[in-house]
This record gives structure tokens, C-alpha cells and sequence, in this order.
């Protein structure tokens, strides 16, 4: 498989819009590749402060997925699906929609569930719990980030802290609702090859949370880490591309 030859589709993490992997396509293009990034029902430019978290689903984030991957691949393109953090679920049910037209599944710090979990039972308890009262306490049931700055900032950014309250004025209330909805799987692993890259500065959840524990359920894998946070998207994208491209072509 040829980098000329491969698309790219880029999914975001929670709070985050398309806007987040810019520099990662940046780079892909610049050494030659095609990737593109969609902003999920409700996020980046699709922010509607009007709606409510139940408006959206972990099938309906999926469907949103394979139909753009479908409108944007070529015929003679090969498609990796790409998604971080919370876009781990998404891509797992993609996935099963995508199937037959998809060549590799590469999870970039995401959750990863087996049928029937939910994201916030990945989590530490204490922190589902307050994720949860703070969506009871907004009546679109959304989880701002007022009260999680502190917490974002030395843990999901702490790599790049200079460029934190940039970050942060970007992002949005996120739909509490999948976050704690189980998922719905038809098969109990990827029908495709899957890889999982994974920062090793990551202070987002406890220590081996993403790889190996959530990473180990993908069964067979291609693993490769690189030195950032959390939001290793945004504070080392070329290395990001880099590792995208070796993962997506081997």
C-alpha cells in the first residue's frame, strides 16, 4: 500500500471539532498523503448551543463518520480510519458500517470498549461521577469545562501548557449522553487490522489505561508510542503524521 494511494479520515476526541488535527494534515500532506477531518454532530463548527445531549448517540456519531468517509474516498483510495480519545467507540461502530471498504482501524489514545461498556466505566469512578453532576447541573445536559481547567490543563495538556488557554477557548460542552451509553457491537473485535498509538506522557486517566489495558481488547494489534500528553494531536503533530503514516502503510 502506497501513502499516494491512502486516505486518511480523522475523527476527534470529545470537546474538540475538525480543527484539532490541522496540523496533522498538514504534515500528512506534506509528505505527499491525503487526510481529512469531519467535525462530529454537535461539535467544532456543528456547535449548536440550543441542542440538548440527547441529541446524539454513539450510532448516530458513527453514521456521521461512514457517510463522510464514504462521500470523500476515491475509488482507487484505500481508507484508514483514524480517531482519538473518545473517538475510539466511534470507530469501532464505523467500522461495522464501513466494512469492506475500510483497510485499517488506528486508535490514537482512544477508549476502547468490548460490547455492552460504556466510555465512563473506563474512567476512574470519581471522575464518571463528576462528569456526570456536572451534565445533571446544565439543562442541555453538556459537561463544560469551567470547573475541569485545572484538571485539563496539567493533565491532558501538560506537555505543552504554553499553549492551554488557546486550546481551551476552542473547545465545547460535550454531550454527556454517550458518554455513558453502552455500546452495541456485532462482531467482538475489528473485522479489520487495527493499530493503536499511544503517548506515554498521558496523565488524562491512570497509568497503562489506554495501552495496554483498553488497547489489549482489540486482540492483535500494531502498537506505537510517542513522547506527549494527551492531546499529542495538537502539541506534536508531525510526529503524530509520522507515526500515521507508518502505522496506516505497514
Amino acid at each position: 500500500m502506497e501513502l499516494e494511494e491512502t486516505l486518511f479520515i480523522l475523527v476527534h476526541d470529545g470537546w474538540h471539532g475538525a480543527w484539532a488535527w490541522e496540523g496533522v494534515i498538514n504534515w500528512i500532506q506534506e509528505r505527499g498523503g491525503t487526510a481529512l477531518a469531519l467535525n462530529l454532530p454537535g461539535h467544532g463548527s456543528l456547535y449548536r448551543p440550543e441542542e440538548t445531549a440527547g441529541d446524539y448517540t454513539l450510532a448516530g456519531y458513527a453514521a456521521a463518520v461512514a457517510a463522510f468517509g464514504r462521500a470523500a474516498k476515491k475509488p482507487d483510495q484505500n481508507m484508514v480510519l483514524v480517531g482519538h480519545g473518545m473517538a475510539g467507540p466511534i470507530m469501532q461502530l464505523a467500522a461495522e458500517e464501513l466494512a469492506g471498504e475500510l483497510v485499517k482501524l488506528i486508535f490514537v489514545g482512544a477508549y476502547v470498549l468490548d460490547n455492552g461498556e460504556t466510555i465512563a466505566e473506563q474512567m476512574p469512578t470519581e471522575m464518571a461521577q463528576f462528569f456526570q453532576q456536572l451534565a445533571e447541573s446544565r439543562p442541555d445536559k453538556r459537561i463544560a469545562l469551567d470547573l475541569l481547567e485545572e484538571y485539563w490543563r496539567f493533565n491532558v495538556i501538560n506537555d505543552d501548557l504554553k499553549r492551554a488557554s488557546e486550546v481551551l477557548a476552542r473547545l465545547i460542552p460535550e454531550p454527556s449522553g454517550p458518554l455513558f451509553e453502552p455500546i452495541t457491537l456485532q462482531t467482538d473485535q475489528p473485522p479489520i487490522s487495527c493499530s493503536y498509538l499511544s503517548f506515554n506522557e498521558d496523565l488524562s486517566l491512570p497509568s497503562g489505561s489506554f495501552h495496554p489495558r483498553m488497547a489489549g481488547k482489540l486482540g492483535h494489534h500494531r502498537h506505537m508510542t510517542i513522547n506527549a500528553g494527551h492531546e499529542g494531536i495538537l502539541t506534536k503533530p508531525r510526529e503524530v503524521a509520522e507515526a500515521l503514516i507508518f502505522l496506516g502503510l505497514n
